[in-house]
């Protein structure tokens, strides 16, 4: 499957574009600009009066992955409804701006088709009863706010196991203040946080039996792959491959974008392909994903907590 037939398949969703002032880019698998020829995204923003209406596509799925205005050709302010799309189809959040700030509802959607989230915002503030969910259904968060736009309410967060992960309050401007418990998964405290506005003033911290201990350490730390992040990539180039079914006359690269979760014990969970490139380099690059070993876990407020991470799995086909 060349990418040149993929260009030309895809150019025919965008061809009823009438002759308008337009900018057409090209961009890789990272968004960054490039050559068509190895383009994963393609971008098409047309003048509509005092606005500029961009559409973002997934070539290779030949399919909307945003659609939303700008008032500028630099895409620095958004004004207008936008919509996010996964790279199944599948709407990814929607909602609108008033000149970069979130205004009314906005929902999310999991790729699976469950909600994410969902909220109300006046002018960038959220008001009222706010939630999250788990791809499974199960609350991740809920944020009771004022409905007046003044950013004060109360925040209670959630593992997948539905114990209780974090509670706090907010004053003006949704900025933690206060004291703050965050929990483990098993149920017991991991530390209080005093905040002034956002800002730490003191700190306790627990053992994973919920007594109090002298030392305390509440810095987030990402997840980490045993040997770092050279090691990781040492892992994935070997336990992928370029499959034999697929030989072009030229050497060529292939890259699957696979976003995971690493669970509290450094398992790896939640796999699924971001950004695909044809089934059989997917199924490789998931299965070598999948086949990890345990990662050091992220560390949040002296407790272990799951941690979203996204990883490209390069192939490459060399003559030899």
């Amino acid at each position: 499957m060349k990418t040149q037939t993929l260009l030309l398949s895809f150019m025919l969703i965008v061809q009823s574009l009438q002759a308008q002032e337009k900018i057409e880019r090209f961009f890789d698998y990272s968004w960054k600009l490039c050559d068509p020829s190895i383009a994963r995204y393609y971008s098409v923003k047309v003048k509509q009066d005092s606005v500029w209406h961009q559409q973002d596509y997934f070539i290779k799925e030949k399919h909307l992955q945003m659609e939303g205005y700008y008032t500028d050709t630099t895409e620095k302010i958004k004004h207008g409804l936008f919509m996010f799309f996964h790279s199944n189809g599948i709407l990814k959040s929607k909602g609108r701006y008033d000149h970069n700030k979130k205004e009314g509802l906005w929902v999310g959607y999991h790729d699976n088709g469950m909600m994410s989230d969902s909220a109300v915002y006046l002018d960038d503030i959220i008001v009222g009863d706010a939630a999250s969910w788990y791809a499974d259904g199960n609350v991740q968060a809920e944020e009771k706010m004022d409905t007046i736009g003044a950013g004060t309410g109360i925040y209670i967060g959630y593992f997948e196991n539905e114990k209780v992960s974090a509670k706090g309050r907010y004053s003006l401007g949704m900025k933690a203040n206060g004291k703050w418990n965050y929990y483990r998964e098993n149920g017991q405290k991991s530390a209080d946080i005093v905040f002034n506005m956002d800002s730490i003033v003191s700190a306790k911290c627990y053992n994973e039996e919920g007594i109090e201990q002298s030392a305390c350490d509440i810095k987030s730390r990402a997840p980490e792959f045993p040997g770092g992040i050279d090691a990781l990539h040492k892992y994935i180039e070997k336990n992928t491959y370029w499959p034999s079914q697929f030989q072009f006359k030229e050497d060529a690269k292939a890259v699957v974008v696979v976003d995971f979760t690493v669970d509290t014990d450094g398992s790896v969970k939640n796999v699924s392909v971001e950004q695909g490139f044809h089934p059989e380099f997917d199924k490789i690059a998931v299965i070598a994903i999948k086949t990890m070993p345990k990662w050091k876990p992220a560390m949040q407020f002296n407790r272990k907590v799951p941690y979203s991470y996204r990883q490209a799995v390069f192939f490459e086909q060399t003559s030899e």
